[in-house]
């Protein structure tokens, strides 16, 4: 009901020889969009999609693949092998960062044996001679280690002696010298700065606490107990011949990585078989006090949005559909780790690859299916498109006012950057990171308030000026992006992400649309335009937009990833166009109509 009547103000707001068919619109693509949303993102994921998705995004190179573990809430494991490579459960992968979990559980058993305090100082557990910066009377704790709080941030002094090994040479003691030498990012404990110098200092005071090696204290208190026997981070000659082989993005072979100063960041190799018996033990904890210690590492201990979250080590994320979601990435020079558990229902996932493509999304769509399914390709791709829209949007606005000759814009366009200014962040930073139980009102507000700012510029004198000041054929032409937007949504349908109806799979014609755009704009720009083929255009525009905004409140993934763009910036980009266009037409004293 709510959008219904959201979209009769839009109808009603560009003029009564639109609305009937507008509604007409609006009434067809409800039935569609509610017959459709049941097929569409709550669908379990095949097989067959899996590996269209994954090996649509690896490189060529013979020698990639990608193996994934799934966990089922009943305990039992699964695992598929897509690639050119069918590497299986027991091949070997560098981790990466999902080591910092690892470290997060070690210092939680610490912490349950009282070796160590979460609130004590990290210099306590270092000889006398390292200089831990502070800030006033404010020292490094281990929490603000485990929580990415202690302002470490990446050392200027690490020059590489080899490029392809970038931390090769980050000895101990170039990690003292950091300490000393180098001041902190910010205040300790008072915002989140991801920090790979900050986790190996929290792994490396354990050991020294210890009198031990990261690796053998690691192996003792936490491999070894999960019987994670092929999880280490010096391999002997059985595990390296497991080992694949890296490859950076360009497809091509890479040096494997090492990390001598600061192991508990990021140094780990291990195979889909640990990895899910890893998972097993953080979805069903074993007794004693290695299974406290996993808990210890699941509770939030600093809240860095609303939703996101961090334990030790693991980072924890409540999404819109009311799931929470334990997870840590890792990144290598030639590998891509994801691991996560949804605990509202006990599943698990791994993905490892060995190849730098990011894993991410898949993981995170394996553990809740609602949960947009794209690559960082994608994403990127949406955001050119919204920035180049919105770039000739601006620069069009420039244009028309110099060939009107209009005067400054004083209050009005004032209004309007502020307005502006407040919908760009309330889609950066309210939207995104919304508590899920308000979510669904917030994004509601949210497309509401973009339409009625796109409404509300149409119509203003700002509007008068890009109609009088702008040819038709070039607002007509505007809406030739939706071609290439349709074209990157039939990308992701592809992968069974998008429901059809978003594209020319299903039951929409925007891409026919932007294409006729394109040709109209073409043919106008040499023969006085028709008024009444202009008005069946921009209603058959309009009409396809509203199938757009009921589908995006319809579906909860309209909110996520690349696709809050959708609602938030194209679709009120396209209704403005579609007003001016209105105006033109309707508006007599516009000049440029009758002459283009």
């Amino acid at each position: 009901m709510q959008t219904q009547f959201t979209l009769n103000i839009v109808s009603e707001a560009i003029g009564t020889y639109q609305a009937r068919p507008i509604i007409v619109g609006i009434a067809v693509s409800a039935v569609l969009v509610m017959s459709a949303r049941s097929a569409s993102a709550q669908d379990s994921l095949s097989v067959a999609t899996i590996k269209r998705f994954v090996e649509s995004t690896l490189p060529t190179a013979d020698s990639v693949g990608v193996v994934i573990g799934l966990l089922a809430a009943d305990g039992s494991q699964r695992t598929l092998s897509v690639g050119r490579t069918h590497y299986d459960a027991n091949t070997l992968f560098e981790i990466g960062s999902v080591t910092k979990v690892f470290t997060g559980i070690l210092l939680g058993d610490m912490i349950q044996r009282g070796e160590v305090r979460l609130d004590q100082p990290v210099d306590e557990l270092l000889p006398d001679t390292v200089i831990v910066p502070q800030r006033g009377e404010r020292r490094i704790t281990l929490s603000d280690l485990a929580t990415h709080t202690a302002g470490l941030a990446l050392p200027r002094n690490r020059s590489p002696t080899n490029p392809a090994n970038p931390w090769g040479s980050y000895t101990v003691d170039r990690l003292y010298a950091h300490l000393r030498a180098e001041p902190l990012s910010q205040d300790i404990g008072v915002r989140y700065e991801y920090s790979n110098v900050g986790f190996g200092l929290l792994g490396h005071a354990l050991a020294q606490l210890q009198g031990t090696s990261y690796d053998s204290l690691l192996t003792r208190r936490v491999l070894a107990p999960l019987k994670l026997t092929s999880t280490r981070i010096d391999l002997d000659s059985v595990l390296q011949r497991r080992l694949a082989p890296g490859h950076n993005a360009a497809g091509e072979r890479t040096a494997n990585w090492t990390t001598p100063g600061i192991p508990a960041a990021g140094a780990l190799r291990s195979s889909v078989a640990d990895l899910l018996t890893f998972l097993e033990a953080n979805v069903r904890p074993p007794n004693g006090v290695l299974g406290r210690a996993i808990r210890e590492s699941h509770i939030p201990r600093f809240e860095i949005d609303a939703g996101w979250q961090i334990g030790l080590g693991w980072q924890i994320f409540r999404d819109y559909f009311g799931s929470t979601i334990i997870w840590h990435g890792g990144g290598t020079g030639g590998y891509r780790s994801f691991v996560g558990i949804n605990a509202q229902n006990g599943t698990g996932v791994v993905v490892l690859t060995n190849s730098r493509e990011d894993m991410m999304y898949l993981g995170m769509h394996l553990l809740e299916r609602r949960f947009p399914l794209a690559t960082q390709r994608q994403v990127n791709g949406f955001l050119l498109l919204v920035l180049g829209l919105g770039g000739s949007t601006v620069l069009s606005i420039l244009i028309a006012w110099r060939k009107v000759g209009a005067p400054r814009p004083g209050t009005a366009i004032t209004l309007a950057a502020l307005a502006v200014i407040g919908w760009a962040l309330l889609w950066m930073f309210v939207v995104p990171f919304t508590n899920v139980d308000t979510a669904g009102p917030v994004s509601l507000a949210a497309v509401v308030l973009s339409v009625a700012l796109a409404l509300a510029v149409g119509l203003s004198p700002v509007g008068f000026t890009l109609s009088a000041g702008l040819p038709l054929a070039a607002l007509i032409g505007f809406q030739g992006f939706r071609l290439l937007l349709d074209s990157m949504m039939w990308q992701t349908y592809s992968r069974s992400v998008l429901p059809p109806l978003l594209t020319y799979s299903g039951y929409t014609v925007e891409l026919v649309y932007g294409l006729l755009s394109v040709l109209l704009a073409a043919f106008l720009s040499i023969r006085p335009p028709t008024p009444h083929v202009v008005r069946v255009w921009n209603v058959v525009g309009i009409a396809l937009l509203s199938i757009h905004a009921w589908v995006a409140l319809a579906n909860e993934w309209s909110a996520l990833s690349a696709f809050v763009w959708i609602p938030s910036v194209l679709l009120p980009l396209a209704l403005l166009d579609h007003v001016v266009v209105a105006r033109k037409v309707n508006t007599r004293s516009a000049p440029g109509f009758n002459g283009r």
